[in-house]
């Protein structure tokens, strides 16, 4: 059996639903799998009505999309977006998809699931998790990287499956490096029994390789994302990914690269870049003077995001008075600081520059 797995899909219209399935279908690893799995980031509704009080953007496709043809996707749902309408939004679209023979995982409310099995075939299950990102509101309908409950899984489905892959929606955006973090939950995973662990969510193309016949990969970043609003910084960035597994032999595995604009790949490009991502991450020296430079790039704006707006020098008097506090502590900030607080990729980073501040390397 071969699966081919692709990162974040956002499509809003038919118009970009139909140039998403162009796409994909003719792409060589689509032709050669008996079943996708795909990051469906914007849910199906109906309209804005619901929409959750989140710190970010809302993604919404339209209710009115066919997905005649798609029937080789199985959508997955843990995801930052899937929640941006609330439970009601939730349901409407998974209506949708069942009412179009759709299949998905990732949802764990009932007459769901979070995982795909196929014990009968080939002994194959593929469980779907996010962490707990910005908008996961309502998080008992989602499927959220619980350590210790997903640990538990692990041995469950092993006892029960030859091959157990996961498909998490984690790490941290638009980094092609993984952190220290990310880096230690694969090898965890991995230990546990899961034979495969692949990310989506960073928007970042990174490595993938095997170790001990096992597969990570960090990062498939955007499939089909139109008008994602951030400049590409590589030439990875203009490229999309698809990754082919055999569950036979999960170390054979096919990357495929398609080029978003142009008409032809540069391979020697993706593999001089591919090949600097894993001399950073494999250096510990250059590993830390990455991650402290992207924090050094970012800490102006992360302090405000920590400690603004209520926590400064005279905020106690400022929020004895509720006209103040409608001002500077309104949803929105709310909706990022219980962000930072429970999305553990985020809370890293947060933690490291917080230590770096106290070590005086942002003082005057």
């Amino acid at each position: 059996m071969k699966i081919n797995f692709i990162g974040d899909c956002v499509f809003t219209n038919q118009s970009e639903f139909d140039e998403f399935f162009t796409i994909i279908k003719n792409t060589d690893n689509y032709k050669k799998a008996d079943i996708i799995f795909a990051n469906l980031e914007a849910p199906i509704v109906l309209s804005e009505k619901g929409k959750i009080s989140k710190f970010g953007p809302h993604l919404r496709a339209s209710e009115k999309i066919d997905f005649r043809g798609s029937d080789k996707i199985v959508w997955c749902l843990a995801n930052n977006h899937t929640m941006d309408y609330g439970r009601d939004g939730l349901e409407k679209c998974l209506r949708i998809l069942r009412e179009q023979n759709q299949r998905y995982i990732g949802v764990n409310i009932p007459g769901s699931e979070y995982f795909f099995s196929n014990t009968d075939r080939s002994g194959i299950c593929v469980l779907n998790v996010c962490e707990n990102e910005i908008g996961c509101d309502a998080l008992d309908s989602l499927t959220t990287f619980d350590h210790l409950k997903v640990a538990k899984k692990i041995i469950d489905v092993k006892n029960k499956n030859d091959q157990l892959i996961l498909f998490i929606h984690g790490g941290v955006e638009h980094s092609a490096v993984p952190s220290a973090e990310q880096k230690d939950i694969c090898l965890r995973l991995m230990e546990l029994g899961a034979d495969a662990v692949i990310y989506s969510h960073s928007h970042k193309i990174s490595r993938t390789f095997t170790r001990d016949e096992k597969l990570t990969c960090y990062g498939l970043g955007n499939f089909y994302f139109k008008n994602f609003g951030r400049p590409a910084t590589s030439y990875l960035d203009s490229v999309r990914s698809s990754l082919l597994l055999d569950v036979n032999d999960i170390r054979s595995y096919q990357l495929e690269y398609i080029p978003i604009e142009e008409d032809c790949l540069d391979e020697e490009m993706i593999a001089r870049e591919l090949s600097e991502i894993q001399r950073i991450e494999e250096d510990e020296y250059e590993f830390s003077a990455y991650w402290s430079q992207w924090i050094n790039d970012r800490f102006d704006s992360m302090l405000v995001h920590i400690l603004f707006p209520k926590f400064f020098r005279g905020s106690r008097l400022l929020g004895s008075s509720s006209k103040f506090r409608k001002i500077f502590v309104h949803d929105n900030a709310v909706a990022h600081k219980l962000n930072i607080m429970t999305c553990a990729s985020l809370r890293e980073i947060y933690v490291q520059a917080l230590k770096k501040y106290l070590a005086n390397e942002f003082r005057e």
